[in-house]
């Protein structure tokens, strides 16, 4: 009886070392959601406004207000995590110019994704689209489109996961545990979206019934298994970019490139959807298993190469 009651004390001091030092995730976490909540509470009062200036839908002003407020109220929750600093941005002095360490890594992030494109049109999965013309003003549209969605996507995600979150992870845990952690909450926040209302009635009760629909995002994740081991094996191979490299400019460029090349690539390419190797992709039609392997083998390709490097 005695040794059991050892262990048990051992087992609930380890689980409460390991919950502190998890910390800081979850006021991360819990920051986020706090954001949200005051999104729905607001919701009954803002959508009639937002619907008389544009045809927003509820569950999508639900979710951008939130990130609105989350966007707004950084600022202060930073400071009270002692995280608002450059360097805790991961903004860190760097012998080259920022905009040089950008593109470098845009089209290093670009080439990553069109060798996975590539290999999807070589099999079959993904059949290029010829456009009726070659309109180069639409074209150029397109490029800018992709390139300011990449830029947009990749700081505000790359800021905050792979910034500030994994500069205060880092405080209390080692790296893999930090990037592992990090990343399984990155993919989480991709299927935690508010549901679509159930009555034209945006009442409080019909707000919060959205958001508490959307945050049990669990069925989608495995429903959609394979894109979010995807998303996963990406947050990491992320993680230990901004890691190695010292500076998170690394991880928002290769991120910027993967948004615009992905975006290109559905405007000149289309789901083969009677393809037998359509298991390889995801529900969006390249996030999945292949790309889960691809990036794998980069990351642990990258991992050992700048090994070296990193310990001297």
């Amino acid at each position: 009886i005695q040794y059991l009651e050892l262990l048990s004390l051992i087992y609930r001091n380890i689980t409460l070392i390991y919950f502190l030092q998890m910390i800081t995730i979850f006021k991360f976490f819990i920051y986020l959601l706090a954001c949200l909540l005051l999104s729905a509470l607001l919701l009954p009062i803002s959508y009639p406004v937002f619907e008389t200036i544009s045809q927003v839908n509820p569950d999508r002003l639900l979710y951008r207000l939130g990130l609105f407020f989350c966007l707004i109220g950084l600022p202060f929750f930073l400071k009270n995590q002692n995280l608002l600093t450059r360097e805790s941005f991961g903004f860190t002095k760097t012998s080259r110019p920022t905009y040089l360490i950008f593109f470098q890594s845009f089209f290093i992030g670009c080439f990553i994704l069109i060798g996975l494109i590539g290999f999807f049109i070589i099999i079959g999965v993904r059949v290029y689209v010829s456009p009726e013309t070659f309109d180069i003003s639409k074209i150029l549209v397109i490029l800018l489109i992709a390139l300011l969605s990449g830029i947009a996507v990749g700081l505000i995600e790359e800021i905050f996961f792979r910034g500030v979150m994994q500069t205060g992870a880092r405080q209390t845990l080692n790296f893999w545990s930090a990037a592992i952690m990090i990343s399984l909450f990155y993919s989480m926040v991709h299927f935690m979206r508010p549901s679509a209302p159930s009555s034209e009635d945006i009442s409080l009760i019909e707000s919060f019934s959205m958001l508490f629909n959307g945050l049990n995002g669990f069925e989608r994740i495995i429903e959609n298994f394979d894109r979010f081991i995807g998303l996963v094996v990406a947050g990491i191979f992320l993680s230990m970019i901004r890691e190695r490299m010292k500076s998170v400019l690394w991880a928002i460029g290769i991120h910027a490139g993967w948004v615009a090349t992905i975006k290109i690539s559905k405007e000149f390419t289309i789901l083969q959807n009677e393809a037998s190797a359509n298991f390889l992709v995801g529900a969006d039609g390249i996030v999945g298993l292949a790309s889960a392997i691809w990036i794998a083998i980069i990351a642990t390709t990258f991992w050992v190469l700048t090994r070296t490097k990193d310990s001297s």
